[in-house]
């Protein structure tokens, strides 16, 4: 499949009466205004991601796992899964009720 060029790919988008303007006057879409920008309350450097301590977990736990995974052996329970899927979305419900 040939992909054409950007000008050709945007007035088949448009249709052959168009030249970049809507029939109702609006600006394209694809055109965003000039004044459009976009501003970060707290930069990530000070933020709470950078704040947060390094989040603790077991290394040996996820070698094992990473290992039993690369040697096909790692064998997961679906109904573990599963009911504690189920719980977590209960749970979300609940809360989303209160």
């Amino acid at each position: 499949m040939k992909i054409p060029p950007s000008s050709d790919l945007l007035k088949s988008v448009q249709g052959p009466a168009s030249n970049g303007s809507r029939a109702n006057g609006a600006q394209s879409a694809a055109a965003p205004a000039a004044t459009d920008r976009v501003t970060l309350s707290v930069p990530l450097s000070t933020g709470e991601a950078a704040a947060a301590p390094e989040a603790s977990f077991d290394r040996a736990k996820v070698e094992a796992i990473k290992t039993a995974i690369r040697d096909g052996t790692l064998s997961v329970d679906s109904g573990v899964v599963a009911d504690r899927m189920l719980a977590q979305a209960l749970a979300l419900i609940t809360k989303g009720r209160s």
